[in-house]
């Protein structure tokens, strides 16, 4: 539950933070469209982020943006780019990427823990087959016990793996 708990948060945190890094790209290209004309390498490495881009592509595509505007300081500053915006993109760019890494760590919790529950869950089940051929054993000259234990054991069975199902006859 808390690796679900952690990727549906993380879920929502990162979208939530996608779009205000989006929105905030957009200044930056803004600024970087006119400055190219003084510095032809700031349009070549600043890309707009496309809506469709992957998660991984987005985040990189803005470290690259900040990483040249970073360069670039100056003469995006003197085309109206407050002195902290690129920090400010960088802290949030942080977030995103936390974000992520919490998704994936989630996502990787939930997993584990899914896979040690099915295994436990084998475990006890190997169980109570072993405690329900005892009892039927134990129980098979007293009917009514049997059918009493018939009846305590018969609860809601997981369904035995592919392997274990047979198949009808043709």
């Amino acid at each position: 539950m808390a690796g679900r708990l952690a990727v549906n948060g993380a879920v929502a945190n990162k979208e939530q933070l996608r779009q205000e890094i989006h929105k905030t790209m957009a200044l930056l290209l803004g600024l970087a469209e006119p400055a190219a004309r003084e510095d032809r390498q700031l349009s070549l490495a600043i890309i707009r982020p496309e809506v469709n881009d992957s998660h991984q592509a987005f985040l990189t595509r803005c470290r690259v943006a900040v990483a040249t505007g970073t360069t670039h300081k100056d003469l995006l500053i003197r085309y109206g780019m407050p002195e902290t915006f690129l920090d400010e993109l960088g802290v949030a760019l942080d977030r995103f990427e936390q974000a992520l890494n919490q998704k994936h760590s989630g996502r990787a919790a939930h997993v584990g823990a899914r896979a040690g529950l099915d295994a436990v869950t084998s475990e006890v089940m190997l169980i109570v087959r072993q405690l329900d051929a005892l009892n039927r054993f134990r129980f098979r000259s007293d009917a009514e016990s049997l059918a009493g234990w018939k009846s305590a054991r018969d609860i809601a069975w997981p369904a035995p793996p592919v392997e274990e199902v047979e198949k009808p006859a043709a």
